[in-house]
């Protein structure tokens, strides 16, 4: 009977150490959140900020930055056009699925990768700027070296998954910092709500533009392998914060804990008030990627559930609003919501016999309408490149191409944003005629 008790005493203490050992690897795994202030570069909260994560469409900022590099250089222009190439039209979705040979304006493009996402405008893009995808992929390397971006490496200037594309939400916060400071010019394009493309309009996964109050936008992602990502910017008078948040389980949970940091940070709840590290020398290492496959994309009965230390960004994150509440809270606010009033909080009541917490009013914000918007024409398609889809034999010089750009005329302003610099249209650059979808 001893030996059997010794025996199963011996089995309790190892499983109990390997619990232990599996609570510390997935503690280590925490997901990745940080929010910084655009002017001074202060880290005002950070809680796993150098683990490596994929970051899925973020990616994309990268991609958007080296465009606007493009312009500032001359080496492009917001009308400069942009060719569907069969290679970028073979990128699985999201997706615009023009016919190769199709060009649109860089400008229009531009819209198309931070509203819709587009891969295959993505890759356009980069053939574009740097003549193939493999030339901006070492650009956007070499950038993100130049920036301090220690921690990341590019693959692909869309996002879809690649083991060896990785990046931090330091590193994340560092590139949003970057865009802004130095493209001011262009900041509205990514707070644009939705674009127009033909008869289509198409909406902004970004759930804090139009609702959070002062949301200025910036970028989603999702894939498989890194969950749902967002670097999101809000400004409220004289402050301008950037808050990253990596590996949420859904797109409302990315959106709470995104508003969620923000509002922190701007009331100065404790523990987001920052310590005086600038997010420039704010650096370090942290663990490889997870992969959060088996927690998003699995069918119901085999899905691994997520563990409560990757799924936590180290604060409080309030619940999402049920569908009845919603529908009551929304009807309760008709006619009082004021999505840009207050010290960051709707005028929506939760209790009407208390004063409602700081999650219960961001909960409230992100079930609530978004502010009316009018969607940002990008339809400027210029006449297809009949190039394209030729075959010639490689012995034969290719003719030259003459593009025929359409003239720039100014649009109406996006609804709700402030008047743009002079000679800047709607969305931070100069829009040609629209012309009707082909």
């Amino acid at each position: 009977m001893q030996p059997r008790r010794r025996t199963l005493q011996a089995l309790i203490a190892l499983g109990l150490f390997l619990a232990v050992v599996a609570g510390f690897g997935q503690t280590a795994r925490a997901a990745p959140a940080i929010v910084v202030d655009l002017k001074s570069g202060e880290v005002l909260y950070a809680h796993r900020a150098h683990d490596r994560w994929y970051p899925a469409s973020v990616t994309k900022l990268m991609t958007t930055y080296l465009a606007f590099i493009a312009m500032r250089e001359g080496r492009l222009t917001p009308n400069s056009p942009v060719l569907m190439s069969k290679y970028a039209l073979s990128k699985p979705p999201s997706k615009m699925g023009f016919p190769v040979g199709t060009r649109i304006t860089l400008s229009s493009a531009l819209k198309m990768l931070i509203v819709k996402s587009a891969n295959d405008v993505s890759v356009a893009v980069a053939e574009t700027v740097s003549g193939s995808e493999g030339a901006f992929v070492a650009e956007m390397n070499r950038t993100a070296r130049q920036l301090g971006m220690s921690g990341t490496r590019f693959a692909n200037p869309h996002g879809l998954h690649d083991a060896g594309q990785y990046t931090t939400a330091r590193d994340m916060a560092v590139l949003a910092r970057a865009i802004l400071r130095e493209f001011p010019q262009y900041r509205s394009l990514f707070s644009i709500q939705a674009i127009k493309v033909g008869r289509k309009t198409l909406r902004s996964h970004n759930r804090l533009i139009g609702r959070y109050p002062g949301a200025t936008g910036m970028k989603t992602g999702y894939i498989c392998a890194g969950g749902y990502n967002l670097v999101a910017s809000a400004k409220r008078g004289n402050r301008h914060l950037i808050a990253v948040v990596l590996g949420a389980r859904n797109g409302t949970r990315r959106a709470l804990t995104a508003a969620m940091a923000l509002e922190n940070a701007f009331e100065g709840a404790r523990g987001f008030r920052g310590n005086g590290a600038n997010v420039e020398s704010f650096r370090g290492s942290g663990r490889s990627p997870v992969n959060m496959r088996p927690h998003l994309c699995r069918s119901r009965s085999n899905r691994v559930p997520i563990p409560a230390d990757i799924a936590s960004f180290g604060f409080d994150v309030p619940s999402p609003v049920a569908r009845e509440q919603r529908q009551q809270r929304q009807q309760q606010a008709s006619g009082n919501f004021d999505p840009v009033g207050g010290r960051g909080a709707a005028a929506i009541v939760v209790n009407s016999n208390r004063r409602s917490s700081r999650g219960e009013r961001i909960a409230a914000i992100i079930a609530g309408p978004r502010a009316a918007f009018t969607p940002v024409s990008a339809n400027s398609r210029l006449e297809a490149d009949p190039l394209a889809t030729m075959s010639l034999p490689t012995s034969v010089p290719l003719p030259r191409r003459r593009p025929i750009i359409a003239s720039v005329n100014e649009q109406p302003m996006v609804a709700g944003a402030g008047a743009p610099p002079a000679g800047v249209t709607e969305g931070g650059v100069p829009m040609p005629r629209a012309r009707p979808a082909r």
